[in-house]
C-alpha cells in the first residue's frame, strides 16, 4: 500500500480495508445497521429466506446490529444448523474467555466476543491451530503452502482447515488475476 501511495496523487480519496493501521489514514469505524438490514444480511450469510429467521430480532440486536457479527452468525446458523433461538441459547451460555476490548462494551460487542468465542470453539482443531497462525502473522494473511510449512502439517489437512474456517465466515479466500497462488486473510 504504501508503494502505491507513492504513485497516487496526494488529493486521490483512499479507502483501505486492512486489520493494519497505516500512517496517514483515518480509521472508520463500520456503523452498525437498520434491523431489517441486519436480519436480511443475517439470512443473506445464513443462506435462507428472511421469513426462516423472522424471529432474528433478539440476536440482532445481541450483536449490536454489526455487519461483521451478523455475517459470523449466518455462517454459525448455516454450518450448524441452528435456529436464531438456539444461537441465542449458545451466546448465553458461551463461558468466553476473551476479554472485551475498550470502547466495545456498547451496542452489544460484547457479544460480538461471546459470538467469536462460540465459531472458534466449534472448529476443528486443524482449523482453530489454522486460525491462530493466521492471527499470529503480522500480515494477518497466509498462503496454503506458507501455512502448511509453518504448521508442518499435511497439506491437505491445512487446505482443509483453510476452506473449514471459510465456511465458517473466519476466514477470506482471494487471489490475484493471473496467479495460482491464494491467500486466506
Amino acid at each position: 500500500l504504501n508503494r502505491l501511495r507513492e504513485h497516487l496523487p496526494e488529493d486521490l480519496p483512499l479507502l483501505v480495508t486492512a486489520r493494519q493501521r497505516f500512517k496517514g489514514l483515518d480509521r472508520i469505524d463500520i456503523s452498525v445497521l437498520a434491523r431489517e438490514d441486519a436480519k436480511a444480511l443475517l439470512a443473506f450469510a445464513a443462506e435462507r429466506d428472511a421469513d426462516e429467521l423472522a424471529s432474528s430480532d433478539t440476536l440482532c440486536a445481541i450483536v449490536g446490529d454489526h455487519p461483521f457479527a451478523l455475517r459470523i452468525a449466518g455462517a454459525k446458523l448455516k454450518n450448524d444448523a441452528l435456529t436464531p433461538e438456539q444461537l441465542v441459547a449458545q451466546l448465553a451460555d458461551s463461558p468466553h474467555q476473551l476479554k472485551t476490548p475498550k470502547g466495545w462494551r456498547e451496542a452489544g460487542k460484547e457479544s460480538i466476543s461471546a459470538l467469536l468465542q462460540t465459531s472458534l470453539d466449534t472448529l476443528s482443531d486443524d482449523a482453530y491451530e489454522a486460525f491462530m497462525a493466521i492471527g499470529a502473522l503480522e500480515s494477518g494473511s497466509v498462503s496454503s503452502a506458507l501455512l502448511t510449512r509453518l504448521l508442518r502439517r499435511d497439506v491437505d489437512k491445512v487446505d482443509g482447515a483453510l476452506i473449514e474456517l471459510q465456511t465458517r465466515a473466519l476466514a477470506e479466500r482471494s487471489a490475484r488475476p493471473g496467479s495460482d497462488v491464494s491467500e486466506y486473510h
